[in-house]
């Protein structure tokens, strides 16, 4: 049932449509309640203007300060570096060019014409680029399908591609020979994302395609009005976050190329940059375990975080990025803390954590990406010292920093809280990219083996998956109806699958703005 004030804040709605404005302007100072029976969720052809406005609910919707600037299309992420056997083959005066994944780049996305997909754009820009090459584009996509269907050794691949029926999908790739593959699924992954599949296809590929660059796909978020697989829920907006950000890392952390639809698409609906975010400090709180700065507490074998807020009204106990500087008064042998909301137990073969070991002449740090337990370990330069020792751990998207305070010979200690919050005299025991799932999730540091007292020095936090002033904001220049919705003129699902202005707009950018030239 709606309030008074989504009851009025709907009437304006629809006053502005009749006339055909797309702005609408929201009550100074107001917060507003939005739930999957409110009206105002499916409201997605306007862009909400004001000042001082708090939507609750929804984590995707947002009221946008009216003087923000328009997005700007970040760095390109796919270079010449990423290119070497394409632009080998290109040299030799012929390429081929291959597509695998999910119905986005499918035939089967509600398109009008061929021309509108995103194959095609791709295609038509990567031809344009090297005009002395025969190029021979193959579209290998299949609609509903995920990475765990990609690496799979029985998945059939379509009867219209005319491919002997003991060719399962992978292979019929390699049998293509490509010079250049593109890999894309997430939207039919979500939590359900099979990152041990998505390795090993990457695994498969490399071994069996020695002379192909791949190039990764990070897949955009669908209509937040959609009630076609629950996409209006937020759990199911998060999972494919989650798959995406893990994607992402990957392909930083491990140097493939890559297209970032998702960032686009969120500057672009959203107003918000997912890969620009600043940590910023909560407030302690005397109903939490984390009363004041300074104070000694008793966590046992877990220091979970408590619920205490940022400035945006973010919360520790569900945020994605983070950083925790304490003085732990024993030595506790080992630090476990995951880095993502994936299987919270650091002992299982699937987890995603990070450690620090005391046990020997030297800091040793490890870290596990979801699928090898554990994918990196580092004996530091840092000798184990004497305790008790402060710590400082940050996770921002997908660099890690981890630093102690060490002890200096003229006997400086730090004496106040900006001391601690700059780290002065501390050094660097690991700062690097790792792979990691995105989604909110709520941080620990535990002691397996020997718990200790410790003492609170900072902790800033953010939630990428809120559209808050923790990002980077921009004022949207498209409204949700404007990429999705499904008309006979333009085709779309109005779900997930673009129409062709969406294609136009968010996903044709985004390869335009990549270098596949020969530099």
């Amino acid at each position: 049932m709606e309030n008074d004030i989504n009851k009025f804040i709907l009437e304006r709605i629809q006053t502005n449509k009749t006339s055909g404005d797309k702005i609408v302007y929201f009550p100074f100072n107001e917060e507003v309640f939005i739930d999957k029976n409110s009206k105002l969720l499916q409201e997605n052809d306007t862009i909400w203007i004001g000042s001082n406005v708090t939507i609750h609910g929804p984590k995707r919707k947002a009221v946008h300060p009216p003087y923000l600037g328009t997005p700007f299309m970040f760095p390109p992420t796919v270079t010449g570096r990423h290119l070497k056997n394409f632009h080998q083959a290109c040299s030799e005066g012929e390429a081929t060019v291959v597509c695998m994944g999910d119905s986005i780049l499918s035939v089967g996305a509600d398109l009008v014409s061929p021309f509108e997909s995103p194959w095609n754009t791709l295609s038509t820009i990567v031809s344009a680029q090297n005009t002395d090459t025969r190029l021979k584009f193959y579209n290998r996509a299949i609609a509903g399908t995920s990475w765990a269907d990609m690496n799979s050794e029985q998945y059939k691949v379509p009867m219209w591609w005319d491919i002997s029926e003991d060719k399962s999908w992978r292979d019929s790739i390699v049998e293509l020979a490509p010079n250049l593959l593109f890999l894309y699924s997430g939207g039919n992954d979500q939590y359900n994302f099979n990152q041990k599949a998505f390795q090993e296809l990457l695994k498969f590929f490399k071994e069996n395609l020695i002379h192909c660059d791949i190039i990764l796909c990070i897949t955009f978020l669908p209509s937040t009005a959609a009630f076609v697989n629950d996409y209006v829920d937020n759990h199911v907006q998060e999972g494919i976050i989650f798959v995406s950000e893990y994607v992402r890392n990957y392909a930083i952390t491990h140097s493939y190329g890559y297209l970032d639809f998702g960032r686009w698409h969120a500057m672009c609906r959203d107003g918000v940059d997912p890969c620009a975010i600043a940590l910023t400090k909560i407030k302690p709180d005397r109903k939490t375990i984390l009363q004041e700065w300074g104070e000694e507490i008793n966590p046992s074998k877990y220091f979970i975080f408590p619920e205490v807020y940022n400035d945006n009204g973010t919360c520790a106990k569900a945020c994605t990025d983070w950083l925790l500087c304490f003085t732990i008064k024993e030595n506790p042998q080992s630090i476990i803390f995951p880095l993502s909301s994936v299987c919270a137990d650091f002992r299982k073969d699937s987890s995603n954590y990070g450690a620090l070991f005391f046990d020997g002449d030297k800091i040793v740090f490890q870290y596990a990406d979801g699928v090898s337990n554990p994918i990196y370990s580092k004996v530091s330069d840092i000798y184990v010292p004497q305790f008790p020792l402060t710590i400082s751990i940050g996770i921002k998207k997908n660099n890690l920093r981890i630093s102690i305070l060490t002890k200096k010979k003229n006997g400086w200690i730090p004496s106040i809280d900006s001391d601690y919050s700059n780290e002065l005299g501390f050094e660097t025991l690991f700062e690097g990219n790792i792979v990691r799932f995105g989604g909110s999730y709520t941080p620990y540091i535990h002691f397996p083996y020997h718990s200790s007292a410790i003492i609170i020095h900072n902790l800033c936090i953010a939630d990428t998956t809120h559209i808050d002033n923790n990002q980077r904001r921009f004022m949207p220049i498209v409204t949700d109806a404007e990429l999705y919705e499904a008309s006979y003129a333009a085709g779309g699902s109005g779900a997930y699958h673009m129409n062709a202005y969406g294609v136009m707009k968010i996903l044709a950018p985004v390869i335009e703005s990549q270098q596949w030239y020969k530099p």
